[in-house]
This record gives structure tokens, sequence and C-alpha cells, in this order.
């Protein structure tokens, strides 16, 4: 047994009014476009692996984003130009590209899509000619639009571009790329059997003849040759297709409807009402090597505006159901004078998981995190959806609903605007965050941001960004000063990271002058995290005593360093730029006079060694006194010396005893193990009865 369910109002459901906030999202920005008198609308279409966004604004002859304006004033076509514009993720403005065609010709509904180095792929439909920054492309046919597909640098320069033709109208459905960098693209070639066309595709294919519509779906490489090519039609008043996706499983889905059997190549899908005259709704499955699989029909009276597939191949659809639609053992009967669309969740072979249905007039678009489910719709008055009812008033607002794999409600958020606000597309960005675009007026209230339109009663574009999964914060510390340069390290484990704008695979960078760095990192999926570090790098300096030296006891002998620094520290405690050194005051012997510089993070330091002799010339006659061996050493070092020591001892650089050991004046030699020590200059003293002697030792 069937059931039946007639869409009415039920007092049980909750009641909900439009100061509903969802607690875990919030609106991040939002920007707008006009045409400073005319309606404008803005369709958000695409989003880079940079996760900068991409839009369009039909306009015919003025346009302003921004600081950005666009202005042809001989053209005579409603909303026959585009203006494309990009944005970053968090909303600022970085360029446009103003899409134009002659006075009173066309074209529609662009689409786009950008390579890793950010190369931007552009098709659409066009009459006459297509004005891409100062390049024009040329149509076949001043009759009829053709289909152009163009590649252009990041700084929209021209690289290469192709024309899908015929002597009718040709008309682009759709166009995706896939993880390894092919282009889909879906076309409708509308005919009559009076005559017979052939269509042209790229100047690499040309299509048998055909009478009826035909659709095709074609994989193109990012040089513009054609791969393979499949023709869709059927000879019973043709085809049409109304969204192309590639599924999370890697399979190309195309969706549409015919009034008979379908052939594709060589297979036939069969139509379940033929010869009737009434159009079913068929989906077609292509693998991205080796073109089509696998398609059906499917005994729905629903129209699949956007579907999404996930890895198990489940599809999540939207779109507008017709006077009744049976589903599963369900019997949908749409009320009179109604207009109602249907979300939900199916598996492969289209038995239901999950739906809802809902009275709008607004097209669905959709988007997936795993199983959830998450689109926006416009409405006004009583909204009602699954167990919730909003009171939006008498304009219209925009709502973003997310559903969990099982078909629960769990977030919710509509738009705060004193007019109508509805929206036209939606995507999500890298991080899954919701991005809505369309058309309002009045004033719009997006968290924090507001934005007003022209005129009260002039509808602007805008595009909007909502926070739904906030990301990791990624801390790169405190501002910070450095001497002369500085590593800086970012997390390990991400794909992509980005230092000022440079893309990079390391997660670390050298910086040699004062700046703000700019990080970001990013996961396979493009989305990027962010953070900023002020850094100063004070210049380095060097310190330079000079060589050893040797004085008389009776002499005095003056060192000095430069005096533009912030502190200094002797070996004797000085904190003077200089210090001056009596033979007198040290007696007879070889002394460390080091020195130790700050300026700002920076500290330099530098050591030699003073001997100071007697006035008779004592310290000549126990110059070969010591011997030490090997010198430079590794572990262990050897040192011979004549009677009357009594001790050894070893000092570091700064003066820092680290090694001493009284001595067995019966032992000529002694071997004194230093493994430990870190690698460098050290200073070996011998002490005698008479004398301490001083040499320098080196630890390799």
């Amino acid at each position: 047994m069937k059931n039946k369910f007639q869409f009415v109002t039920v007092l049980t459901l909750t009641i909900l009014n439009t100061n509903l906030i969802s607690q875990d999202w919030q609106w991040d920005w939002v920007e707008k476009q006009t045409k400073n008198g005319d309606d404008a609308w803005t369709v958000v279409i695409h989003k880079d692996y940079l996760n900068n966004i991409y839009c369009y604004t039909p306009y015919d002859t003025v346009i302003y984003i921004s600081d950005t304006s666009f202005h042809h004033p001989d053209q005579s076509s409603i909303n026959a130009n585009y203006a494309i514009s990009k944005y970053t993720n968090r909303g600022t403005f970085i360029d446009a590209l103003d899409l134009y065609t002659m006075p009173g010709v066309y074209m529609s509904n662009p689409e786009l899509q950008t390579d890793s180095s950010l190369n931007v792929f552009l098709s659409a439909a066009f009459k006459y000619k297509a004005f891409i920054k100062d390049t024009f492309l040329t149509a076949t046919s001043v009759v009829q639009p053709d289909v152009f597909l163009a590649k252009l640098t990041p700084d929209y320069d021209l690289v290469w571009s192709g024309l899908i033709t015929s002597s009718v109208q040709d008309a682009l459905r759709g166009m995706v790329m896939s993880d390894d960098s092919f282009l889909y693209i879906a076309c409708w070639h509308p005919a009559n059997n009076v005559n017979p066309q052939q269509l042209n595709y790229l100047n690499q294919h040309t299509s048998a003849p055909y009478g009826r519509p035909m659709n095709t779906l074609a994989k193109i490489d990012l040089n513009g040759s054609l791969v393979w090519l499949e023709e869709i039609r059927s000879e019973f008043l043709g085809t049409h297709t109304m969204d192309l996706t590639i599924g999370e499983n890697g399979l190309i889905y195309l969706t549409g409807s015919a009034y008979g059997h379908i052939s594709i190549n060589y297979d036939t899908i069969y139509h379940p009402y033929y010869p009737q005259v009434e159009t079913a709704r068929f989906i077609t499955i292509f693998n991205q090597q080796s073109g089509f699989i696998d398609g059906y029909f499917f005994d729905w009276d629903i129209t699949l505006q956007n579907i999404k597939v996930d890895l198990e191949g489940n599809l999540y659809i939207s779109g507008p159901i017709g006077d009744t639609a049976v589903i599963g053992n369900d019997t949908i009967i749409i009320p009179e004078g109604t207009d109602y669309k249907i979300i939900g969740k199916f598996d492969s072979e289209l038995n239901p998981i999950w739906y809802h249905a809902y009275e709008s007039n607004s097209i669905v678009r959709i988007s997936l995190d795993n199983q959830n489910l998450i689109f926006a719709t416009t409405a006004k008055g009583t909204f009602q959806i699954a167990d919730t009812i909003l009171n939006l008033g008498n304009y219209y607002e925009t709502i973003i609903i997310e559903f969990n794999e099982e078909g629960q409600m769990i977030d919710l958020i509509n738009t705060n605007s004193s007019k109508d606000l509805a929206t036209l597309r939606k995507l999500s960005d890298n991080c899954v965050n919701p991005l809505i675009s369309g058309r309002f007026t009045g004033n719009a209230i997006f968290g924090n941001d507001t934005v007003s339109s022209t005129a009260i009663s002039i509808e602007d574009g805008f595009i909007g960004k909502l926070i739904r999964n906030v990301p990791p914060i990624v801390d790169l510390g405190p501002d910070s000063v450095y001497c002369e340069n500085f590593s800086i390290f970012g997390p390990e484990g991400y794909q992509y990271y980005s230092w000022n704008d440079s893309i990079t695979n390391q997660n670390w960078q050298m910086i040699h002058e004062s700046q703000t760095v700019h990080f970001a990192c990013s996961n396979e999926e493009g989305c990027w995290l962010y953070d900023s570090i002020n850094i100063e790098i004070h210049p380095g300096f060097e310190i330079d005593l000079g060589s050893d030296t040797t004085i008389r006891e009776n002499d005095t002998i003056v060192f000095s360093v430069p005096n533009q620094y912030e502190s200094y520290l002797w070996s004797n405690g000085s904190t003077s730029d200089k210090i001056t050194i009596i033979g007198n005051d040290y007696g007879i012997g070889t002394f460390p006079i080091w020195i130790e510089v700050t300026d700002g993070p920076c500290i330099e330091s530098d050591t030699l060694l003073l001997t100071i002799k007697s006035e008779f010339w004592i310290g000549e006659r126990i110059k070969n006194v010591i011997n030490t061996y090997p010198n430079p050493f590794e572990d262990e070092i050897t040192v011979e010396i004549n009677p009357n020591y009594h001790s050894i001892e070893i000092y570091d650089l700064k003066g820092k005893r680290q090694f001493s050991k009284t001595l067995n004046q019966a032992n000529k030699s002694e071997q004194i193990k230093l493994k430990n020590f870190k690698k460098g200059i050290y200073l070996l003293k011998i002490k005698t009865k008479e004398h301490n002697l001083i040499k320098k030792i080196v630890k390799i």
C-alpha cells in the first residue's frame, strides 16, 4: 500500500521566527555588485585551490564592483555582458574580468574552472563576437549562438580558444574539472527533422547528422585536445540535459529528460512510457577513462536541477516536484497552484533513504560534507520543512539548512533583510563553508556586515560567506625581533604552504629582513588556515679584538671595540667599550682576554690570549715546559710537562672553568679524557710554583 501525502500545515510542527540563528553558524562577510540604477544579481560559480571565489554579474551598459567598473554605453541588449569577479576566501576583492559582446547581441551564463596554476578555463554560449580582455572570439554564425571554450592565464590573457558549433543553437549545460585536471563539458544542440545538422567540436570532431535535439558530453585536456566525446540522442523529440557533476566516487553524472529511448554509442536506454508523449527524467553515468557505462530513467515527476554523489554512490538530489510524484512506497500530491521542491538522499538505484518536500519557488543548489547535505533556498511568509516552520514575514529571505546522513535537520540559519533577499546559487568553499549569492533590496544584515541596495526599489547583487566549519588555529607565535636572520616554521603535515603568497611544499622559511609574514597552509581539499606575524630583523655585526699578543710586565695595552652598541662585558668585569691592561696587575703568564657585546637581539664575542713576559725574559726558560697532543683532539688529549707543576685546569673562552685536576709530579705525562666537551676552543692552564702557563687547545 502506497502512502499518500497532502502537503498542508500541521499544528504539531515546531514554529520558529526569523530570529532563529544557529549556535554553530555565523556570517563571515558579504559583498555587493551594483548596476547603479538597474536591477542586478550575482551568481557564485567556482572556488580555486587557493580558496579564492569567482562569481559573475550580468549587465548591459555599466557595472560597479568594489573599486572596478566596466562601461559599454552602446549596449542595447539587457544583461548581455558579464563581469566575472574574484574574491579571497576572506571577502577581499582581487580583480574582475570583463566578458562582453557586441551591441544588440548577447551571451548566456558562463562557466569557469581553474587548474593548479590558477589558469582560467572559461566557457559560454555567444553570438557574433565575445570579448575577453583585449582579445575577441568570433562565432561561425551571426544568427545562432555557438559555445566557446578558452584558456586564460591568471591575468586573463588568452592562451587558446575553440568553438563548439553548428548551424543551429548550441548551449552550454555544464563544465566541471576532475582531480586529475581534465575538463568535462556538457552541451545541448537543438535541431529539427527538416534540416539535419552536424556538430563541429573544437575543429577536432564532426558528428553524424542529427535531426532532433542532441546533447554531448566531452572530455578535454588542458591544452584543448578532445579526449573523447559522447553523443546523447533520442530520435523522438530529442533530449535535454539539466545538471553535470563528478561524484566523490570519481564517476560523472549527467541528468536530463527525454520523450523517447536514448542512444549513446551502441547502447540504448529505454523510455518507460514510449511511445506515449510524456517526458521522463534520466541519469547517465560515465567513466572518466572510457566514457558511457550506465544510464536509466526514473519513475518520478521530479526534475533533478542539482545532484551530488558520495563515495558509496548514494545520490543527493534537489529539484521541483510536478503534480504528483511517486517515490518508493510514497505518493506525493502537490496542492494545486503551489510550487514544491524536494531535497533528499537516495541509494545508487534511486531507492529513497530520506527526503523532504517543501514549498518554494527558488532553484536549490546542494553541497556535501561527507554524508551531510547543506542547501539554500528562498521563501517568504510561512516556510515549512521537516518538523520546522519559519515565519519569515512579507519579504523573501534565504534559508540555509543542513541535514545529517539520517535526514535530521541539525543546523538552520536565515538572512535578515529589510526587503527581499533571494539566493540564485549556492556553493561551498574548500572548507565546506556555504557561499550564497543572489539579489537583494533594502538593507541586508550578515553578522557584523550590513549592505544596502543602491535604491529601495532597485535590486543589487551580493555574495556572502557563512562560517560552518571553524578551521584549526595556526599560531606562528608572537611578533618578535631576531638577529640577522630567522627560520620560521609552520605546522607539519599539510599539502601546500604559502609564505607571502608564494606557494611551496616546505613548512619553513628563512627571513632575512624585517617584514610582516603572511602564512597559510592547506590540506588536500584546499582548505587554507591563516596566520600573520611581524618579524623585525636586526642587522648583525662582528667583533674582532685582533690576534694573540705579548707584552712585558711593565707594559700597558689598550683593547677597544666600536662605541655604537648597547652593552659590553669584558673578562675583567668592565662594561665600557675599551679596557686598559697593565702587565704588573696580572703578573707573568698567559691570560684570556674576552669581550661580549650586545646590540638588540644580537650577541657577539671574541677572545685573544695575552702573554705577559718578565722584564728579564724569564719566560724564555720555560717556553718548552709544556707539550700537548693531539691538538686538535677528539676524545682525549695527552699533556707532557717538566717538573715543578702541580695542577691542570681547562677553561672555555668566557673564563668558566670546565676541568681541573691535581697532578702527581712523578708522572711526566697525563692523559685527559674530554669526550663530553662540546666542539670548540679551550684554554689549558698549567700551574707551577712560579708560573701559570696557558695554551690553546681545540676540540673537534
